[in-house]
């Protein structure tokens, strides 16, 4: 059969088409009607208006091609002799592109701290990370600059290779091309399960609270760090055919998994948020105990889904 996708443009013009012929000609409708859900000629339209399409040239006994768009060729500054770059991604397309797509990208920038207070210093980088940027260059007052270099110890494998009183400079160091995405959810998984736990023995017994809740805070540190990294590599591999091919996953899948990451990464707070809070409790605390049960076994069942669903779709 047949699967008939009409866009709300289409839709539009279809139903403008029907009332106007109405008004000539009921037989028309019945035309029009025949046209749109019989004939191919709307879906031809719809995919003329989308792409272009061109005609398979057979070249020898084992090539093929194509010819490109003039017009594309001219916007890419293309010239007869020049290379071009053909990626699979993870839908099984082909994707030709002027110039060859790096994994990991040269992206730099610069970040001016004048004046700015803790809060916007971490922001700053925070969205330069998450914005694939391979070299950050801070620079301000050697105050300024300290406090960049503690919030900097929130990613993963951001180094530190120049300092000086002026200005600071972090380098990526991760290769995204051996990432596994899938792998850094189970470890933030594994993390949350880890603080559920904490949080239980806090309830249960109440002793060694603020060592724990210094616990929880160092657990959630790496939840964080992981989750900046889930972001940065779904902002680096969304429109990269070579790193999704690289990595198995498909735009939407990394939407996925970073949505996700986004939804733990708050998950770790809250439950270090309620530790800190039952430091100034005093009186008996198991009424909160069925509660967190409660919660927490409801996240592994969810997790544990969202895992059996993602195996399903790899095949596993």
């Amino acid at each position: 059969m047949l699967e008939l996708k009409i866009t709300i443009w289409d839709l539009t013009l279809i139903i403008c088409f029907i009332v106007f012929s109405y008004y000539f000609s009921k037989e028309a409708v019945k035309i029009v009607t025949k046209i749109i859900f019989t004939n191919k000629s709307v879906m031809k339209w719809n995919i003329a208006r989308q792409m272009e399409q061109r005609k398979l040239i057979r070249l020898g006994n084992s090539s093929f091609a194509i010819a490109l768009p003039k017009e594309w060729v001219d916007k890419a500054g293309l010239k007869k002799g020049d290379d071009i770059f053909l990626e699979r991604n993870s839908n099984g397309e082909i994707i030709i592109s002027p110039e060859f797509k790096k994994i990991n990208g040269g992206r730099e920038i610069s970040i001016d701290l004048d004046k700015k207070e803790d809060e916007e210093i971490a922001r700053d980088l925070i969205s330069a990370y998450v914005s694939e940027n391979n070299l950050i260059t801070v620079s301000e007052t050697k105050e300024e600059i300290k406090i960049a270099k503690e919030k900097a110890k929130n990613f993963l494998n951001l180094e530190l290779i120049e300092d000086n009183e002026k200005k600071a400079i972090f380098k990526d160091l991760l290769d995204v091309g051996d990432m596994n995405i899938e792998r850094f959810i189970k470890r933030m998984d594994n993390n949350i399960r880890e603080m559920f736990s904490i949080l239980l023995n806090i309830i249960k017994d109440g002793v060694r609270i603020n060592e724990r809740v210094k616990e929880l805070e160092e657990i959630d540190k790496d939840v964080t760090k992981f989750y900046f990294l889930i972001w940065r590599m779904m902002n680096m591999g969304i429109d990269n055919p070579t790193i999704q091919t690289n990595l198995k996953i498909n735009p939407k899948s990394f939407v996925r998994f970073f949505w996700m990451s986004y939804n733990m990464e708050q998950i770790g707070d809250e439950i270090k948020r309620i530790a800190r809070k039952l430091i100034k409790i005093k009186e008996d605390k198991s009424y909160l105990l069925e509660v967190i049960n409660l919660i927490s076994e409801n996240y592994n069942k969810s997790l544990g889904s969202f895992f059996e669903k993602i195996e399903s779709s790899l095949g596993k």
